[in-house]
């Protein structure tokens, strides 16, 4: 099983706050929030699949 793990980009986070939550959050929010230095945001692929999303 070929797991990558990388980085989360805006376009990830978008896509999974649209398809959970409902755009609760708008894009500008989301782009503040990754760019935050006490946040780390990376996500689990597999095929190209995101699997697993880590944040803290």
């Amino acid at each position: 099983m070929d797991i990558q793990i990388e980085k989360m980009l805006i376009t990830h986070l978008n896509m999974i706050n649209l398809e959970e939550f409902d755009d609760f959050w708008n894009i500008n929010m989301l782009k503040e929030e990754l760019e935050n230095p006490l946040s780390f945001y990376i996500i689990a692929k597999i095929q190209k699949k995101i699997v697993r999303i880590f944040w803290s």
